[in-house]
């Protein structure tokens, strides 16, 4: 069953023809989930524009945030976003991915694109459908990481990185880097880990969070006790050292 979200992302605004007057056209962006969850454990939105004829017409967006709710793990646009100032043109398409925190193929939680449209001087505003379905594979566990109390007391960390790991065990379910950058993106909070396991009682974890500086020697280390179970979205708030 496909639930049609009143959720759009406006606009992508094309921009008219140089020289040409009138107002700007607009595409609305609009979401279509399945019941899979697409957008659970998403923190990570990237809007693509492709023109098959034009390389210089292909842009990327890139967003932050948390795009799902809370409560019912559906899709969340909360506010919606405007790209502005592309050009006018003909077989566009919209593609959209959605990731967790992570910088690794296993975040990459649901991909769709759209089909092709034109966009010319005048044209009224379109809406363009993308259908969200949750990569074949994806786990939908989910772990949401609130900024640890001492972060601001932490000077020098240029790397991020963590592991979740079954208490008891040794193999991590998953252990990689975060999207961090201490210039351009120097509060990447909440950070958003997914594709865990989801066992249908709860199962303990141990969650390390880890801070290097650019030769990857550790300078701070957050530990906590995680619950990972099946229809359950975890929280840490409280990370200690």
């Amino acid at each position: 069953m496909i639930a049609r979200l009143a959720m759009l992302v406006p606009a992508v605004v094309l921009t008219l023809a140089s020289g040409c007057g009138g107002s700007n056209p607009q595409v609305w962006l609009q979401i279509e989930e399945d019941g899979s969850l697409p957008c659970l454990g998403a923190s990570h939105m990237r809007v693509e524009l492709h023109a098959p004829n034009n390389d210089s017409a292909d842009f990327t967006f890139d967003e932050f945030g948390l795009f799902f709710d809370t409560d019912n793990f559906n899709c969340v646009i909360r506010g919606g976003f405007s790209f502005p100032d592309l050009p006018l043109g003909s077989d566009f398409s919209l593609e959209m991915s959605l990731s967790d925190s992570t910088t690794e193929d296993k975040g990459i939680l649901s991909r769709g694109t759209s089909v092709s449209f034109n966009v010319s001087s005048g044209s009224p505003t379109q809406e363009v459908t993308i259908g969200l379905y949750r990569t074949p594979g994806v786990q939908q566990g989910t772990l949401v990481v609130y900024k640890p109390d001492d972060w601001n007391n932490v000077s020098g960390i240029q790397i991020l990185q963590f592991r979740i790991t079954k208490d008891g065990e040794t193999t991590p379910a998953r252990a990689y880097y975060l999207t961090f950058d201490p210039v351009s993106y120097p509060d990447p909070f909440p950070l958003v880990i997914s594709n865990l396991p989801t066992p249908i009682d709860m199962e303990m974890y141990n969650f390390t969070l880890e801070g290097l500086d650019g030769q990857q020697n550790v300078l701070r280390a957050w530990r906590s006790m995680v619950g990972l179970q099946t229809g359950h979205l975890s929280f840490l708030s409280h990370l200690s050292g």
